[in-house]
Formats: C-alpha cells, structure tokens, sequence
C-alpha cells in the first residue's frame, strides 16, 4: 500500500487577486484518480489547525475509496518536517509517498514510484509549477521540497525529516 503524507496549513481555500484557488482539494481530487489504477493507497494528512475551511466538513468525502487519516497537531508552530514525521508514523504503508497539499498527481507517478521502489531506488519525480491560477504557464522544477516516494525502510534509515 502507498501512504500518500502531507502536512498542512491553510490550503484549501486561498484568496488570490479576488478570486479563490482550491489547492488541497484538487490535490485531493487528483489522488482519487491517480489511485483508480488497482495501487492501495491511503491519504495521511497531519494538520496545522487549518481554519480555512475545516477538513473534517469535506475530506474524507471528498477522498471517496481512498482511506483518510487526519491528524491535528496544535502545539509549536507549523513544521513541515515534524508533520511529515508524524503522517510517516501513522502510515499503514511499506511505500511512503511525501507530496505538498498543492501538487496534482497522476496514475503515472504512483506507478513509477511503485517500479523505483521495487528496484531498491527512491523515487523524485520532476514537477510542472504553474505560475498563475489560470494554469497557462509556468516551468519544469527539477528542485523542490521533498516530494518523493520512499520504502519505510529507506525512510528510517535516513532518519525522518528534518524538523525545522
């Protein structure tokens, strides 16, 4: 099973030049479909007291057929390692999947992951970053955060995430 983790804060809805951009929700959206290709998934998400637009009014139905974990976190402030910690010790997964609350996946990076990860390989796949809400440009980003797929095994060997 895939563990897909991510840690949030205020995601969901974002005002942007008068206008509203549903980030997680169309992360979500893209997970469900991504995960129609016969791979288990489950979604653990470690939440930062998002007030946004509460997780627990629209994820889970949201999510349809993949499982959903919430995990609120009040103290210290928001860390995106420390939440990524957490999300990677509730996960149920061999296969951990870290992605941020804005990415779209595909069937594609859940299957090459998956492939990677048979091979004993870590998996990074390249992002396309759109540099306006309208989706019209933007560019390939070969660097990024940490959006990856790891074996739990490759996860604990490496430590975690730094928690800064």
């Amino acid at each position: 099973m895939i563990s897909i983790c991510i840690t949030i804060k205020n995601r969901s809805r974002v005002k942007v030049d008068g206008g509203e951009l549903l980030l997680f929700p169309k992360c979500v959206q893209s997970i469900v479909e991504a995960a129609k290709m016969d791979i288990p998934c489950e979604l653990i998400v470690v939440d930062w007291g998002s007030n946004d637009w509460p997780l627990e009014d629209w994820l889970v139905q949201a999510a349809k057929h993949v499982p959903v974990h919430i995990i609120p976190v009040s103290e210290g402030g928001f860390s995106r390692g420390r939440g990524l910690n957490i999300a990677a010790k509730a996960a149920k997964g061999d296969y951990l999947m870290f992605t941020d609350s804005d990415c779209l996946l595909c069937s594609d990076v859940l299957r090459l992951g998956v492939i990677n990860l048979q091979e004993h390989k870590a998996y990074f796949p390249v992002v396309y970053s759109f540099d306006s809400p309208e989706h019209k440009n933007g560019w390939w980003r070969h660097e990024g955060f940490g959006n990856c797929m790891v074996t739990r095994k490759m996860f604990e060997m490496a430590g975690g995430w730094p928690e800064y």
